[in-house]
């Protein structure tokens, strides 16, 4: 494992942040250890000299852990950032991960545990306790499968655009469309121009092909 030459723990109770550093002191590869009881110091510090990484509680008074964390990860990319927290709420734990934090592990961690992450972050990879990575997960596999179904939900065409569809590709012009429909040549082409989006299609020879492909309309 890479060492660790200097971490930064940043909570706001004082036995809390000795507690975390006694047992990162007692990590083989950590070397250093440094404190802030909140997100305004820890800037401050982090303004004044290099961590490495930094061990950061969420709910704190003044600048919170998620705006500090965003602070971090804006400013100090070279920072590892792990959130050590209390807490596994949901919104929280998916508005740290896009924001790119490395770590996020619960205050009952024990040293195994800590060690672990360590040893996951220092290798490029970032490190879960295991029941916010089961939230984190739950967040991507429904995300994904919101994709999927967009993916592949049927395009539906209203009845008017499905006739200017049949005349489009019976070579009609918008003014002709226009005229046999009675409605007025830019109503047509907003009509057209949404019936392309809808398709993804450029031009005439995508819309047909489209339209034989997916069977649209019996022309």
């Amino acid at each position: 494992m890479s060492q660790f030459s200097n971490i930064l723990v940043i909570d706001d109770h004082a036995v809390v942040r000795q507690g975390i550093i006694n047992v990162l002191l007692s990590i083989e590869n950590v070397a250093q250890c440094d404190e802030a009881e909140n997100g305004n110091q820890a800037l401050i510090k982090l303004n004044e000299g290099h961590y490495d990484m930094v061990f950061l509680d969420i709910q704190m008074s003044g600048m919170d852990g998620i705006e500090t964390a965003r602070h971090i990860k804006t400013r100090y990319k070279s920072t590892k950032v792990i959130m050590c927290s209390a807490f596994k709420e949901k919104g929280q734990i998916i508005a740290l991960m896009q924001l790119g934090v490395e770590g996020y592990i619960l205050k009952s961690a024990d040293k195994h545990e800590i060690n672990k992450a360590l040893t996951h972050i220092a290798l490029n990879n970032s490190y879960l306790s295991p029941e916010v990575e089961e939230i984190w997960q739950s967040h991507n596999a429904a995300i994904a499968q919101l994709i999927d179904k967009r993916k592949t939900a049927p395009i539906i065409f209203t009845s008017r655009e499905k006739e200017i569809i049949k005349l489009l590709c019976k070579g009609d012009s918008a003014k002709q469309i226009a005229d046999r429909l009675s409605i007025s040549y830019n109503t047509i082409k907003n009509h057209r121009s949404n019936i392309m989006k809808k398709m993804g299609a450029h031009n005439m020879v995508d819309m047909m092909n489209y339209v034989r492909e997916h069977a649209v309309i019996v022309l």
